[in-house]
C-alpha cells in the first residue's frame, strides 16, 4: 500500500467513524484483466480475483490477490453508513494493473486500523494552526508523532478548515484536510468531516503535499456547493412553514398541527451524505 484515501464523519451519534476507504490493489502476477470487466459501478458481494475465474476464458475482475473482507468493528448510524458491508466500488488502471476498490471497511486490518487511529486524530485533538508551516525549515526533521505540516483554508462562515500531516512509523503518516458542511439539521447547522491521505511514507506524502493538498480540497470544495444547495432549500421551505405564524396571521394558529414547531426545528443527527448534499450517487462520485 502506498497510500489509501478515505472520507470520516463526526457523527454525533458515535463519534469519529470512517465512513468509505479507498485502497489500490496490485498484481504481483501473470493474470490478465479485461475492460469488459472493469467498470466503476458497485458490486456486492466481493469476488477473489486471479484466482477466482470460473474457467479458463473468464478473467479476474481485479487486479491482486484474494481480498478478504474485515468484519466492521464499529456501531453506526446512517450518518456514518456509506456503502454496508457487503458492496464496494471498483475501478482498474490496466496500464499500472492496479485495482482501486472503495468500501467502507478497508479490506486488510493493517489498513483499517491505522485508518481509525488517524480517523480519531484528525477530528478529535489534531489541529491546524494557520501559518506553522511557514516557520519550519525542514518539515522532514520534525516527523514524529507530535510534530506536523499544517495550513489554513477559510470556510463561508470564517472558520478555519484546516489541513496537517501527522504520524509515526507505528501507526503510518496521514496527510489530512478537515472541515465543514451545512446542514439545517445538525446541531450548530455544521457537520465535520475529514480527508485523509495515509501511507507507511512520510516522504511520499510530504512530497505529493501541493498535489493532495488541491485534489482533497477539489473534492471539500464540491461537497460543500453541494450541501449548500440543500441548506439553502431548506432554509427556504423553512421559511415559508414560519409564514403562517407572524402576527399578521395570529388568526390562523389555532389551526396548525400542535406539534409543527417542534417537528420544524428538530434535530436529525441520523442524516446521511446523500440527503445533506442532495446527490444520491454521491458515493461513486467520490470514488471516481
Amino acid at each position: 500500500m502506498q497510500a489509501a484515501i478515505a472520507l470520516c464523519h463526526f457523527c454525533e451519534t458515535h463519534g469519529p467513524r470512517v465512513v468509505i476507504t479507498c485502497q489500490p490493489i496490485r498484481d504481483a502476477s501473470n493474470s490478465q484483466i479485461f475492460p469488459e470487466n472493469s467498470d466503476r459501478g458497485l458490486h456486492s458481494p466481493c469476488e477473489p480475483s486471479t484466482s477466482g475465474a470460473t474457467s479458463p476464458t473468464e478473467p479476474p475482475k481485479y487486479y491482486g490477490d484474494n481480498l478478504t473482507v474485515v468484519e466492521d468493528p464499529d456501531a453506526r448510524c446512517d450518518a456514518c453508513t456509506s456503502l454496508g458491508t457487503t458492496s464496494y466500488l471498483l475501478s482498474n488502471d490496466h496500464l499500472t494493473r492496479t485495482s482501486y476498490i472503495s468500501s467502507q471497511v478497508a479490506f486488510s486490518e493493517i489498513v483499517l486500523d491505522r485508518i481509525r487511529t488517524s480517523c480519531l486524530r484528525s477530528l478529535s485533538y489534531e489541529i491546524s494552526i494557520p501559518q506553522l508551516s511557514l516557520t519550519q525549515k525542514g518539515p522532514l526533521k520534525d516527523v514524529n508523532a507530535s510534530s506536523s505540516k499544517t495550513s489554513n483554508d477559510q470556510n463561508e462562515d470564517g472558520k478555519d478548515d484546516g489541513n496537517i500531516f501527522y504520524g509515526d512509523s507505528e501507526h503510518g503518516y496521514t496527510f489530512a484536510l478537515t472541515f465543514r458542511i451545512p446542514d439545517t439539521k445538525a446541531r450548530g447547522l455544521q457537520r465535520l468531516y475529514s480527508l485523509l491521505v495515509v501511507s507507511n511514507d512520510p516522504t511520499f506524502l510530504l512530497n505529493s503535499h501541493d498535489f493532495f493538498l488541491q485534489a482533497l480540497r477539489s473534492i471539500k470544495d464540491k461537497l460543500r456547493s453541494l450541501a449548500m444547495e440543500t441548506f439553502r432549500r431548506e432554509n427556504q421551505q423553512m421559511r415559508e412553514a414560519e409564514e403562517p405564524l407572524r402576527p399578521e396571521n395570529a388568526s390562523r394558529i389555532s389551526r396548525l398541527p400542535p406539534n409543527l414547531i417542534s417537528r420544524r426545528i428538530s434535530l436529525d443527527t441520523k442524516r446521511t451524505l446523500q440527503t445533506i448534499t442532495g446527490d444520491e450517487e454521491i458515493w461513486i462520485r467520490l470514488h471516481r
